[in-house]
């Protein structure tokens, strides 16, 4: 991280960002891991650094997190493509205060199980300086990946997890499930 121009640090150079990637196999459908990605209305309810996503028109959502020192941090995204079973791509708004985007990849595999993999790049407010920050009070967003993916795995294949100091069941979530043939 440290080993970037100055400016970049600071948020404002043109490969200015973090990167972050994770795959995971989880036991269920692509179908139903779709649906959930596809409703990111769901994620406040399993993934907890979210505070709140809240539907704001046709696929634009305003999302809020608890930034550093518990202090709210919110912006607007919107869903730029998807392609159902398969793909979920989002883009953050032009002035949002976390400018971001990614997407989620979901492919069948064998035994019942779907892979998900997840690329994602955002520049955090204060730039490198404001991540280098986070990372210190214990929120890098690496690490509450991983958790929130811990989480996303047990509520799918165990039905249930924790989140936010209570027991979250998959039936509480938007989820389609796929016909029974």
């Amino acid at each position: 991280v440290w080993n970037r121009p100055v400016g970049e640090m600071a948020g404002v150079g043109d490969e200015a960002g973090i990167h972050i990637e994770k795959t995971m196999r989880i036991l269920a459908s692509p179908e139903e891991l779709y649906s959930f990605w596809a409703d990111p209305e769901n994620f406040p309810k399993v993934f907890t650094h979210l505070r709140a996503v809240t539907r704001e028109g046709e696929n634009r959502y305003r999302w809020e997190i608890a930034g550093p020192a518990g202090v709210p941090v919110s912006w607007t995204a919107t869903m730029t493509r998807k392609q159902p079973g398969k793909l979920v791509e989002w883009r953050s708004e032009a002035d949002a205060a976390v400018e971001n985007h990614g997407g989620i990849h979901i492919e069948p595999e064998s035994n019942g199980y779907t892979r998900i993999h997840v690329q994602m790049s955002y520049t955090p407010p204060a730039g490198l300086v404001g991540h280098a920050v986070a990372v210190l009070l214990g929120l890098d967003p690496r690490s509450v990946m991983e958790g929130e993916f811990v989480r996303l795995k047990s509520v799918f294949e165990d039905g249930k997890t924790h989140a936010h100091g209570h027991e979250v069941a998959v039936s509480e979530l938007h989820i389609e499930h796929p016909a029974a043939s």
